[in-house]
């Protein structure tokens, strides 16, 4: 009988900060990094920088980043096939929002697996096993000057961090605004939280900078109230 596991697959090394984050200080599972993983024969996890967490009712989670958006369905598919038979699995795609009809891509990709359709996941049924498909998109929706305008992770994190921090935002806004000779075709998006991370994160770094604002009660309970908004906190609640 194969061990009841969850998959979210995610874009890179800071989706997974950020979904270790969440897993870790707003849902207190334990991370076990390192550590012996339970479906995976009890050994650690190795390789494609694979995190595993177990969470409070003792079920199994893991983190794989994709290393780039248009990898993320493939690794999920190779997660899918090898948990057919899975009494009880999950398979969660974690996208940037972009410009992109992720739900459109979500659904096509689904349907392909053969999966039917019960919101908010997709249901893959064979041989006594259950594997669920869902989908988590970063976002931030709301009109705002002081928030990088691409539909990604930072934004996410730096609205979170605008509601619990107004000033922070506004001072960071007018920093990149003013700048001398900004460089060409920068990363607006990622100067944004970069600036946020140099001002009141910098011990943690750009990567742990998407962990460490979890650790905040006000910022955690900003993006809290947004991931839930879009459905994204019933999908992740669902599987811990």
């Amino acid at each position: 009988m194969k061990t009841p596991e969850s998959i979210i697959v995610c874009e890179g090394y800071h989706d997974r900060a950020f979904l270790r984050g969440w897993l870790v200080h707003g849902l207190s599972c334990e991370s076990l990094e390192r550590q012996p993983y339970g479906p995976h024969d009890n050994r650690p996890l190795t390789g494609q920088g694979q995190y595993g967490f177990r969470s409070k009712s003792g079920r199994w989670l893991r983190i794989v980043p994709a290393k780039g958006d248009t990898l993320v369905s493939d690794i999920a598919n190779t997660f899918v096939g090898q948990l057919l038979g899975n009494p009880d699995a999950n398979v969660v795609l974690a996208w940037d929002a972009d410009d992109k009809d992720r739900e459109a891509q979500f659904h096509s990709w689904a349907k392909s697996a053969g999966a039917i359709e019960t919101p908010p996941f997709y249901e893959l049924r064979d041989d006594g096993g259950l594997i669920r498909l869902a989908l988590l998109v970063f976002r931030a929706d709301e009109d705002a000057d002081d928030l990088p305008v691409e539909q990604t992770l930072e934004r996410l994190a730096c609205a979170a961090v605008r509601d619990a921090y107004p000033e922070r935002s506004r001072a960071v806004f007018d920093w990149l605004r003013t700048r001398p000779m900004p460089p060409l075709g920068e990363k607006r998006h990622k100067s944004h939280a970069a600036s946020h991370m140099a001002g009141w994160y910098s011990d943690a770094g750009y990567e742990g900078f998407f962990d460490r604002i979890w650790e905040d009660t006000d910022v955690r309970a900003a993006l809290e109230r947004r991931l839930r908004a879009t459905g994204a906190a019933r999908i992740v609640e669902s599987m811990v």
